[in-house]
């Protein structure tokens, strides 16, 4: 079915463009998204479990305990050292190989999602940028989130193929997936609508970019269940919202990158429409960085 029988365009593309961000409602069949969280806690566990064993973490991690309750300053200190920044699970995230797995590139690729995108996109052609990112937080782990930030600041690689030097003409949006819809207890998403920025933070050696300077009481959290998709401006500014005491699970997540035929970018991608992957500087949408 069409995108534009089953949602006002008009609609969708005027919210996104007003508040930064729009909900789109029962756009990833359910059995799907099921499926690719059981996959995500389980890719996620054994890491953490590796990252354990392997005593890369304090020691307050053990194989009896392994997501242990702790201070949460003491390990906010460990995790902007060089060997805390260096342990994805520790962050909420996973490997670049688990990142890579099949059920992560093939959530977007139906007909009615890959239709939106194009509308939103104005292009025939749909790319993924690779690879996508992925969150698994356990409940006592209130120190895994993410500042508010711009994605500006975390794909600065992305260019407009006629304006390389203009970021608001960046042809290209966030895609965030709820794996789980418990937003109110678990942690979720929220979002800063109207403290919307082009400006670009340079990332340092920690795992997250520095946040950003704005006031964070003006915030929304999204209203949003299993199925729904929640898509951004590269200019919107969001993070993670926090942890209730009452969380018992996982919060478990997925993001990417979509862009159109008018932005290229220096890294690996993908076209969703055909499932072919093209490698850094190759393609219809590559270029090469200098070096």
């Amino acid at each position: 079915m069409k995108f534009s029988s089953l949602i006002n365009q008009k609609k969708t593309f005027e919210s996104l463009k007003k508040n930064g961000f729009v909900v789109c409602k029962n756009i990833i069949p359910k059995a799907k998204v099921f499926a690719t969280a059981d996959i995500s806690k389980e890719l996620y566990i054994k890491e953490h479990l590796q990252a354990v064993s392997s005593k890369a973490l304090p020691e307050i991690f053990s194989e009896k305990n392994p997501f242990p309750k702790t201070n949460k300053d003491e390990i906010l200190n460990f995790m902007k050292s060089e060997a805390g920044s260096n342990l994805p699970t520790l962050h909420g995230s996973m490997s670049v190989k688990s990142r890579l797995s099949k059920q992560y590139l093939d959530i977007l690729n139906d007909q009615l999602t890959i239709d939106l995108l194009s509308k939103l996109l104005n292009s025939e052609k749909v790319f993924l940028h690779l690879c996508p990112a992925v969150r698994v937080i356990h409940p006592n782990f209130n120190f895994a989130f993410v500042p508010p930030h711009n994605d500006l600041s975390y794909n600065a690689h992305f260019k407009n193929r006629f304006n390389q030097n203009d970021n608001t003409k960046l042809n290209f949006l966030t895609i965030w997936i709820p794996l789980k819809s418990n937003h109110r207890i678990d942690g979720g998403l929220k979002v800063f609508s109207s403290q919307r920025s082009f400006d670009i933070k340079t990332k340092t050696k920690t795992f997250w970019i520095k946040d950003m300077s704005i006031d964070t009481s003006d915030s929304i959290n999204p209203e949003y269940k299993v199925g729904d998709i929640i898509i951004f401006e590269p200019d919107l500014i969001h993070g993670s919202a926090e942890i209730s005491d009452k969380a018992i699970d996982f919060r478990i997540s997925m993001d990417c990158r979509v862009f159109g035929k008018n932005t290229i970018t220096p890294r690996h991608y993908m076209d969703l429409t055909t499932g072919e992957c093209y490698d850094p500087g190759e393609g219809p949408c590559g270029y090469r960085e200098n070096i």
